[in-house]
């Protein structure tokens, strides 16, 4: 794929694009969920299922979200956008291929007005229309110049949730009336969040079938002034993998030793740690009524234990209003029987295996720094008042890892309350690791890699990334000069099998990538000592496939040679690989 679309959030509008021209050979997905092949935890969310009743796109029937492309037509034009153009009927027209701009024809007291809705800056522009509509040479250039597509919507259901039958299904919904969800089944969906006191209700989404965001068009509640709202969601946010994935490289954990447990005030914070990380004595203060609405069976103000297994058979309650001294003396004494340590608070970092992730806290949400970028992990729950309050106060955590112990609290006006979220890897939706069997790679060579864009990165490192959602994409590949990639180890070690991820195995708002691509039919692997096997792939089949060599081989580097190709239903020569593991020892 090459240089697909480039659309980011920005006051819930796409700002800067870059558009893939019409015969680009690459693919241009917007979003790009994660393959058929790697289901995410039970814990991960996923959008909701998309109801049957869910209307059919205004300017198609539901079967033509499979239909092909259209070819180009009248003046330059898409055929069916001439067409949705010409039938006068109010609504959304077209979406432009950049993502910057939405036509709009609306009906002033019977007259049509033919409006652009800019997205950079949410200002609309009046087209001049004369009969018949694209008679002016100088309307045709300004719409040929925007390379609009055909415009498809569907109205929400019950103003709650939208499904858009696109070749990968989406779904919409209404997460709250300041929060929406743009996502695909076993995938991160995209949250939204709109401003505004009254809050918005949900309305309807236009998209387009083949290429372009999804846009996400929503009004403010209770009848208050105001026009539709638009939020541009990039299709390549939409592939993001429910589990988060892991560090493979990054900056190495320094050995240091918990601090000691001393029987001090707490005020509201941690007291005490078992010596592993596993569990942590917090103090805490708690309503009537749990910030979640529930009622809660939880003692009041006191030091609690929280993580996984049993709690420590010890009383640290002294420590809430302050031990005496001979209190202080026995709980030292008790501590070291139980092998209980201080608290480490996190600044900033957390221990992930065996790396330092960068983790923040925004809008109520834990994130850590993945090799995709800054990643949502944990949502923590609403306040007492339902407005949100909260903040987070202190993160603490073994300094070598281990769960995450989050304490978040609110102290709005006459409200004191505090939550204490204990995260472990599965809490964290983190991705299963590696095979322990994989060999360790030190540098990743290729012929060439093609140009970044639309949000897709195609560099070389993405074939060890551990990630089938990235791939690696050659600029390009010939029968006379083939691509290649190269797979070099830190030292000699024997390779035994092959794990190769072919194609790109990603699924985003622009469709099925795996078969949008071409995938590697043929692949010869090549070994430092000049020796080399000849491996097929059938195409069809996504995930890892596993090959085993004929005998043990002693190398110091494998090299993958593109050969022959299955081509793409879309970008039929643009080749990817997703992920090459050498399964072995040093």
């Amino acid at each position: 794929m090459r240089s697909p679309l480039t659309l980011i959030f920005v006051g819930l509008l796409a700002c800067g694009s870059k558009t893939a021209p019409d015969t680009a050979p690459a693919p241009a997905p917007d979003t790009a969920p994660a393959p058929d092949t790697a289901p995410a935890p039970d814990t991960a969310p996923a959008p909701d299922t998309a109801p049957d009743t869910a209307s059919a796109p205004d300017t198609a029937p539901d079967t033509a979200s499979a239909a092909a492309p259209p070819v180009l037509a009248a003046n330059g034009l898409p055929a069916d956008f001439v067409a949705r153009l010409e039938d006068n009927k109010v609504g959304c027209i077209g979406i432009s291929k950049n993502g910057k701009s939405l036509l709009v024809l609306g009906d002033d007291h019977g007259d049509r007005i033919l409006n652009e809705v800019d997205v950079t800056n949410r200002e609309l522009s009046e087209v001049a229309l004369t009969p018949p509509p694209l008679s002016d040479p100088e309307v045709v250039k300004r719409l040929r110049r925007q390379g609009y597509v055909l415009c498809r919507s569907a109205e929400a259901a019950g103003d709650k949730t939208i499904a858009i039958p696109k070749s990968v299904p989406i779904v919409v919904r209404a997460a709250d009336t300041h929060r929406f969800e743009v996502g695909m089944a076993g995938n991160m969906p995209a949250s939204l969040s709109v401003g505004g006191e009254l809050g918005y209700t949900l309305r309807r989404a236009y998209w387009n079938e083949s290429i372009g965001p999804i846009v996400v068009v929503y009004e403010p509640l209770n009848g208050a002034d105001g026009e539709d709202e638009y939020a541009f969601v990039a299709p390549y946010t939409l592939g993001e993998s429910a589990c988060a994935q892991r560090l493979t490289s990054g900056k190495a954990l320094a050995k240091v030793a918990p601090p000691a447990f001393e029987p001090v005030k707490a005020g509201k914070s941690c007291v005490a740690m078992t010596a592993d990380g596993r569990s942590a004595a917090l103090d805490t203060f708690y309503k009537t009524r749990m910030p979640d609405g529930s009622r809660g069976d939880h003692a009041p103000t006191g030091i609690h234990w929280y993580g996984p297994g049993p709690a420590p058979a010890i009383d640290l309650e002294c420590m809430e209003r302050g031990c005496s001294a001979e209190q202080k003396a026995a709980l030292v004494v008790e501590a070291a029987k139980l092998g209980l340590v201080g608290c480490s608070e996190a600044r900033g970092k957390i221990a992930l295996d065996g790396y330092e992730v960068p983790f923040m806290y925004k809008d109520m949400q834990l994130q850590l720094k993945t090799p995709t970028g800054w990643r949502v992990v944990q949502r923590m729950r609403a306040g007492n008042d339902g407005d949100g309050h909260e903040e987070l106060w202190k993160l603490f955590q073994h300094p070598m890892g281990g769960p995450v112990f989050v304490l978040v609290g609110n102290q709005d006006t006459d409200r004191e309350e505090s939550l204490v979220y204990a995260l472990d890897n599965i809490a964290l939706n983190l991705c299963p690791k590696t095979a322990s069997d994989v060999l360790a790679v030190s540098e990743v060579k290729a012929s060439s890699s093609a140009k970044d864009g639309g949000g897709y990165k195609f560099g070389a490192d993405n074939v060890s990334d551990d990630d089938l959602t990235t791939a690696w994409q050659p600029a390009a590949s010939t029968p006379t000069e083939p691509a290649w990639i190269e797979l070099v180890l830190p030292a000699e070690a024997t390779v035994r099998t092959l794990r190769i991820g072919n194609g790109f195995q990603r699924k985003d708002g622009n469709g099925d990538l795996f078969t949008m691509n071409a995938r590697a039919a043929e692949l010869t692997v090549t070994f430092s000592d000049g020796t080399n096997e000849k491996l097929t792939f059938d195409g069809a089949r996504p995930g890892m496939v596993e090959l085993p060599l004929p005998a043990p081989k002693r190398t110091t580097s494998v090299k993958f040679t593109l050969g022959a190709l299955h081509p793409g239903s879309r970008w039929p020569n643009d080749v990817a690989l997703s992920e090459l593991q050498l399964v072995g020892a040093p």
